[in-house]
């Protein structure tokens, strides 16, 4: 009789097969005889490999679900993809090919199909393919303004030539060109996207899903995943609550990343020059990043001074030409000897040291970094003193010398427009200036920081204090306002947090001042108001923060007391204080609605909590179940994600005009 063969693992499959010819075949196979086969033992072999069989069965059509559940996953995110890109680059039914031209602009030679046919083939575009079929102009509009309006304003991710160029190679990634169309539309009324509400929300989403699925998971990171993330973050937190809390998420991976890459670090010299700026720049951005959204309770900066071993910025003159750093200054130079590094011609090296210095007020004013510290803040030792000569140090090269519009024709001029990504650094440099001193002498904020040295306090101290205060918020107002004027696109959002930190200096001008000084604290504030106005119609956030100013006017008597020189009988209701402190802070009210405002004082703790429903959704092939509490139905309840909507029209505030009452000496508002 012919031997037979078992398998590599035991006897062939036919041993499974719960049949009398099972006993005959296994005897063959193991020589014994079949008339002596032990029954029992066959019987108890069988079970056990029945046994094994169906938990394999079981096993493999887990998998086999599971396998079906990622392609369906994966397909929706390439559908999204496809049906936003399509939306965006299709609305004429018209495709161009964009070739790149000698002068490193976007394409010149240009081929357009128009047509049923092009319309067809572009409904379903591969996945490589998907951006090589770009309708012009919208997207080299839509470049036109980011560089016009936001780059540089604060934030230096790109190199202008480098990115158009690879636009033209159809060499952008898809996330990042979503992150970038979030970012921009906002400032893109002419282009007919008034009607696309909602719009830039899901060009945020795609991209961050998209970013989730293909570079994160997978580890395949590159400095476009972080200039990315750094849009979306920044998107995110001007959003109001429904967003606010992914955009910490969002800056923290992008930090990591930017290290992960080495991005503090000197890059490689073998990089060419505009590579190894742009390395440095998109590292200072997340750090200034970094620093503008710690301004607040509970939010330390991420990124520590010592670890930022590269050097700043180098002049624009020389990144836009692409040729080698003239300087070599640190940060570390001015942080240590107080002595402000050779970075006069850099203006987006100034922004970087004004948001150290800023970092450092914030966390000594907001944070309380030092409360028990013995050495008090009139002491030329104090943390203050320290933060204050970095100021002086700064205040050559950030407060402007001459008229600004005589500053614009003689070095921020180019064919008679304005360099608005030259200028845009000096003056946001000028008021983060402004802002460090508003922050360091606020009334509310100094007295905080005062109350262990009672009866110490020398009272001209206080008085030179306000003095401080009142000058500087009333110069930031003013030097926006200038800046406005000459033509300077002041759309910062940050400018935001800046306008209410100086308002609220303005709004506690003393009842006991004269009426030359109220009349101009109140004009002032006039203009500040009217700022944010404006500047509500393009960021979501700041209708809060001009509510809540709003609200600390109509009850600023109630904190007359923080403007005077003695500490005495000062005492504030738990809502009053969380009210100035909620204005201080700018992830508290970035994380509201003008609707809280009404409201305030309720529900504020779960504000800062996170969207889990957006982290999650990034990364669905996770088991997030075994997180109790974090079943995707049960997130929105779970987390408070609500959905609220800011109403941006705001009408005109009147400011009311402050009387003191004769008879009672109490104050009353008019108005």
């Amino acid at each position: 009789m012919q031997e037979k063969k078992g398998t590599l693992f035991g006897p062939p499959p036919s041993m499974y097969n719960l049949s009398p010819s099972v006993f005959r075949y296994d005897c063959e196979y193991s020589g014994k005889d079949p008339a002596r086969a032990d029954r029992s033992e066959i019987l108890s072999t069988e079970r056990l490999l029945a046994y094994e069989m169906d938990d394999l069965s079981k096993t493999f059509v887990s998998l086999k679900e599971d396998i079906s559940q990622l392609q369906v996953q994966i397909q929706g995110i390439v559908e999204c993809q496809q049906q936003m890109l399509a939306l965006l680059f299709s609305q004429n039914r018209e495709r161009t090919i964009y070739a790149s031209s000698s002068d490193g602009s976007l394409g010149s030679e240009r081929q357009c199909f128009s047509g049923e046919k092009a319309g067809s083939e572009w409904e379903q575009p591969s996945g490589e393919s998907l951006l090589q079929f770009i309708q012009f102009p919208l997207i080299d509009q839509l470049v036109d303004i980011y560089f016009e309006h936001c780059h540089n304003r604060p934030y230096s991710f790109f190199h202008e030539g480098n990115f158009r160029r690879s636009l033209a190679r159809q060499a952008v990634p898809a996330y990042l060109l979503l992150a970038m169309v979030a970012t921009t539309l906002r400032f893109s009324e002419g282009l007919g996207w008034t009607e696309q509400r909602g719009f830039d929300a899901k060009a945020a989403t795609s991209s961050w899903k998209l970013i989730g699925a293909s570079y994160l998971d997978k580890g395949n990171n590159n400095i476009h995943v972080v200039q990315a993330l750094a849009l979306l973050s920044i998107f995110d937190f001007t959003a109001e609550k429904a967003r606010h809390g992914s955009a910490w998420i969002k800056i923290g991976i992008a930090i990591r990343l930017a290290q992960d890459m080495k991005l503090m670090l000197q890059p490689p010299t073998q990089l060419p020059p505009e590579s190894q700026e742009e390395r440095r720049r998109v590292f200072w951005s997340l750090y200034i990043l970094d620093r503008l959204a710690s301004c607040g309770r509970g939010h330390p900066a991420t990124i520590l001074e010592s670890t930022c071993q590269l050097s700043l910025p180098c002049d624009e003159q020389s990144w836009r030409n692409r040729m080698p750093a003239k300087s070599a200054a640190t940060l570390k130079q001015f942080s240590a000897s107080r002595s402000l590094p050779p970075v006069e011609n850099s203006p987006f090296a100034l922004v970087v040291l004004c948001a150290s210095v800023l970092g450092r007020a914030a966390q000594l004013m907001l944070q309380g970094v030092d409360d028990n510290d013995i050495v008090p803040p009139w002491d030329n030792r104090s943390n203050l003193a320290a933060i204050q000569s970095n100021l002086i140090c700064l205040e050559p090269s950030v407060v402007l010398q001459r008229p600004l519009q005589q500053l614009i024709r003689e070095e921020f001029s180019v064919h008679g427009r304005i360099d608005q990504t030259a200028l845009g650094p000096l003056v946001f440099s000028n008021t983060l200036f402004h802002l460090c001193y508003c922050i360091l002498y606020q009334p509310f904020l100094l007295k905080n920081k005062l109350k262990n040295f009672q009866g110490q306090i020398p009272s001209s101290f206080l008085s030179r204090s306000f003095e401080t205060a009142y000058e500087h918020a009333k110069q930031l107002v003013l030097q926006i306002d200038a800046a406005q004027a000459v033509g300077c696109n002041a759309f910062i959002a940050f400018y935001s947090y800046a306008a209410v930190v100086a308002g609220s200096i303005l709004a506690l001008c003393p009842y006991d001042a004269s009426e030359n000084l109220r009349a101009e604290a109140n004009n002032v504030q006039q203009t500040n108001v009217a700022f944010l106005v404006r500047l509500g119609h393009w960021w979501n956030h700041t209708p809060t923060a001009l509510a809540l100013l709003q609200k600390l006017i109509s009850e600023s008597h109630k904190f007359s007391a923080s403007t005077r020189s003695t500490l005495e009988h000062i005492t504030f209701s738990t809502d009053d204080e969380e009210l100035m402190w909620t204005l201080l802070d700018y992830n508290a009210w970035s994380s509201m609605d003008p609707d809280g405002v009404r409201v305030f004082g309720e529900n504020q703790a779960n504000d800062s909590w996170p969207d889990m429903n957006d982290f999650c959704d990034t990364f669905p092939h996770l088991d997030w179940e075994i997180l109790q509490g974090t079943g995707t139905p049960l997130l929105s309840q779970t987390f408070g994600a609500d959905q609220f909507s800011a109403n941006s029209s705001t009408g005109q505030v009147n400011l009311g005009t402050r009387t003191r009452s004769e008879t009672n000496g109490t104050v009353q508002e008019d108005g």
